[in-house]
């Protein structure tokens, strides 16, 4: 059996679950109607990334808990947001999103408003595109604890899997949800400090499962082992995959992690192979250091990084950390 390719089968996906909604209201008769005045209007069937509107990039769904979940009302909202290739399929209880969107934290807010979120994903179909047009090369993969620019994301087409943040008793994918400065603004207003969580193995497998369906391996360049559990939901991901997918503990977070990852990005459009790449990010991360400044401490007094104490001294001479 050939590997399930997400790429392929989103039309396939939404047509089914429109189909049996269909079936359920109408019967079989609606369902005939509905394809004969498909076949009399000419239209040509094609799968939904085959051309990807760009300001609808990121497939993205969700699911929804709550009481008495209005459906309707909350299908009104997110067209009126935009979303193309909607889904909102379920009972009064629990509902699944499936959408098409450029932000895909508008659609999780308006879901937020009507019931407890869950199962938020979020796949970039440019990205995933690019895998399809590059059978050669091999696929690189970084996590959001990078910070990569989206510009390099977007030349090299390094895959990024966001890390979970919890805030206000929500949850956000890193970077997808939050932007930075409003994470921060957040913050600030915010009773309990924000707390982070490594994505789960299947956020890997999913990404990894699309682009070794067209790649020939992979590379994923982690957070630092010591520092989260988030390479080690990389690696559980990587075994028995069908392809080479090598997890490279990139000793880094922030911008050393992202140059270690944009190095592999530029080996692998030249040509290189997993196994190259995998060295060469070998002999650079103990070259590679990252030198950082805070101008505010106090959260990090208020989550027990800085013992209280040492909190004056610290805001005296600065806080600055080498890794």
């Amino acid at each position: 059996m050939k590997p399930f390719r997400q790429h392929y089968s989103a039309r396939g996906f939404v047509d089914w679950l429109e189909g049996m909604a269909e079936y359920l209201e109408r019967g079989v008769g609606a369902l005939r109607r509905r394809t004969t005045a498909a076949t009399q209007a000419g239209e040509t069937l094609t799968h939904m990334h085959q051309d990807v509107d760009p300001t609808r990039r990121y497939c993205t769904e969700c699911l929804i808990s709550g009481d008495d979940i209005p459906r309707q009302i909350l299908r009104d909202h997110l067209l009126a947001l935009g979303v193309d290739s909607l889904v909102v399929a379920g009972s009064a209880s629990r509902v699944r999103v499936h959408g098409h969107i450029g932000q895909p934290q508008q659609l999780f807010d308006a879901c937020a408003e009507l019931g407890q979120v869950d199962a938020m994903k979020a796949d970039d179909m440019v990205l995933q595109q690019r895998s399809a047009e590059c059978p050669a090369q091999v696929a690189v993969i970084t996590d959001s604890a990078s910070d990569l620019p989206a510009e390099l994301a977007e030349r090299f087409g390094i895959h990024v899997v966001p890390v979970r943040v919890s805030l206000d008793e929500r949850d956000y994918l890193e970077r997808l949800g939050l932007t930075a400065a409003e994470f921060y603004r957040r913050m600030a207003q915010s009773a309990k400090l924000p707390q982070t969580s490594q994505p789960p193995p299947g956020d890997f497998r999913r990404v990894f499962e699309h682009v070794l369906g067209y790649q020939p391996a992979g590379v994923y360049v982690g957070l630092s082992r010591p520092l989260s559990g988030t390479l080690q939901s990389g690696e559980s991901a990587a075994r028995g995959q069908r392809k080479p997918m090598l997890c490279v503990d990139s000793g880094h977070v922030t911008v050393g992690q992202a140059l270690l990852a944009w190095r592999a990005g530029e080996l692998a459009q030249a040509g290189a192979d997993a196994e190259a790449i995998a060295a060469e990010l070998e002999r650079l991360r103990p070259l590679t250091h990252t030198l950082a400044m805070a101008r505010d401490i106090s959260h990090a007094v208020r989550g027990g990084r800085i013992p209280r104490w040492a909190a004056p001294l610290v805001r005296t001479q600065g806080a600055a950390h080498w890794w």
